[in-house]
């Protein structure tokens, strides 16, 4: 079975050469040679004990059968948000792109769902974040790192010291001491002393840094309602339960690791 296992590889170096997604590739094909191809690499990987050779094997044989499959009618492409849909969002053509990576996760599987769900919580949270910081930073001149912490400081009940500050923003020391540092210079905030630990202050926003807090959150308003313009509020209320959860699944799973 060398030489089929040959013929597909070639074939996918002929892919990348040409710069086309696998399936797309494989759409110059005639069913005949899709459903041989199909059959040869089911047969490489039931005489292969290579791992390497068995994973190419697998992403081979996921993207002719979702190829076959869509050419049947059996399967569409979904838009990133599990909606059917026979264009994907070019916001996130992933389905459309990398079939292959149903070899590692079985459609349908728990794994699936929770890879889905990894994935568009992480894409999600960074095109949120660049996002805002690009907008906030063009309109207010102030960066996220900055207007969070004088936020958490503007309604924190006093006295708040770093180490407590750290902990409600998520981040660590090194770029928390950064920020405080550039909002200190700038007269937002002020440091003193920790009458109980001289090893430790406490942090106070001044006058000038409500002014700051006052000027951001209309705009920050702005951009969340311009986001999720297309949620309803049942929407945006059970989303942030799925993520409450996620935040105590991931807290959870930090203590029974450090247990």
């Amino acid at each position: 079975m060398a030489k089929p296992l040959a013929l597909v590889r070639m074939l996918c170096v002929l892919n990348r050469i040409f710069k086309l997604p696998l399936p797309a590739f494989f759409c110059g094909l005639n069913a005949e040679f899709m459903y041989l191809g199909t059959y040869i690499v089911n047969s490489v990987l039931r005489s292969r004990e290579n791992e390497s050779e068995l994973a190419f094997g697998r992403c081979a044989l996921a993207s002719l059968k979702t190829e076959m499959w869509a050419r049947h009618g059996l399967v569409r492409f979904t838009n990133g948000t599990g909606m059917s849909s026979d264009t994907p969002a070019a916001a996130d053509p992933f389905d459309s792109t990398t079939p292959q990576y149903r070899a590692y996760f079985p459609e349908g599987s728990r794994d699936d769902i929770e890879f889905r769900l990894t994935r568009i919580l992480s894409l999600s949270a960074r095109r949120w974040g660049n996002h805002v910081e690009s907008r906030m930073l063009a309109l207010t001149g102030q960066s996220r790192s900055r207007w969070q912490t004088l936020f958490v400081l503007s309604v924190a009940t006093p006295p708040i010291t770093t180490s407590l500050l750290s902990a409600r923003l998520a981040i660590q020391w090194p770029p928390l001491i950064r920020t405080l540092n550039s909002l200190e210079a700038d007269g937002l905030i002020r440091r003193i002393e920790n009458p109980t630990d001289k090893r430790s202050r406490y942090i106070e926003i001044t006058p000038a840094g409500i002014e700051v807090v006052e000027k951001v959150q209309p705009v920050l308003s702005e951009i969340r309602t311009s986001v999720f313009a297309g949620l309803s509020e049942e929407d945006m209320r059970l989303a942030t339960r799925v993520l409450e959860a996620v935040v105590v699944g991931i807290s959870n799973a930090s203590g029974a690791d450090e247990d």
